[in-house]
């Protein structure tokens, strides 16, 4: 949870400059230069163009971190596979 916290505080406010710089002259040419009728298929190519952005600016963890987490993953599985061998030793 820690992580997630500074995460989201180390690019939290920074996003949301980039958002409003993006997107505000995005909508005002929006609305003043294209039909109403276009309006909608505007906004959803340039939401193509923003989210490839933003997975640019801030790219999934790496592989390193990954990697903790399966090996985490596989000792969480050890230890359960241990404690159904110890049950069913104690049953026999």
């Amino acid at each position: 949870p820690t992580e997630i916290y500074d995460r989201i505080s180390n690019v939290l406010w920074e996003t949301q400059k980039a958002q409003w710089v993006f997107w505000i002259p995005v909508q005002l040419l929006n609305f003043r230069f294209v039909p109403v009728r276009h309006q909608l298929n505007v906004v959803l190519a340039t939401s193509v163009v923003w989210t490839a952005l933003l997975s640019a600016w801030y790219p999934p963890e790496d592989d390193e971190q990954e990697g903790e987490k399966k090996e985490l993953k596989g000792e969480i599985v050890a230890s359960v596979e241990m404690e159904e061998e110890e049950k069913g030793r104690r049953t026999d």
